[in-house]
């Protein structure tokens, strides 16, 4: 009985020392990923961005892209964001405050679709 019961904490504490050791390096292969992640979400931010400059509605960005259009909002406001707050002049801050939310929608009007009633 005695030789089962210490059996059974030896291999137990193995199978916790497996998990935990398997559980960091699963921590770190995460950990590395979103690192690299970092520049090519970066360069999709900004490929948004430029779509948005080229004139491109929101709801149209986000029917190209396949994002949904709040994330674009959202990345467009955070783009317009960091250009603001790098004050380096590329007007990147007028991006989302210039750009229709649909097609048909005028630019810089905060919502107002051009053929809207008046």
């Amino acid at each position: 009985m005695e030789s089962a019961l210490a059996d059974f904490y030896e291999q137990t504490g193995r199978v916790e020392h497996l998990r935990a050791t398997a559980q960091s390096r699963a921590e770190k292969v995460l950990a590395e990923a979103e690192a690299a992640a970092l520049e090519p979400e970066r360069l999709a931010r900004e490929a948004v961005a430029a779509l948005a400059g080229l004139g491109e509605p929101r709801d149209q960005i986000a029917e190209l892209t396949g994002l949904p259009l709040a994330d674009v909002r959202g990345i467009l406001s955070e783009v317009a964001g960091a250009g603001r707050s790098r004050g380096d002049g590329r007007g990147a801050g007028l991006v989302a405050a210039s750009v229709p939310e649909s097609e048909g929608e005028v630019a810089g009007s905060g919502g107002v679709r051009a053929d809207a009633a008046l």
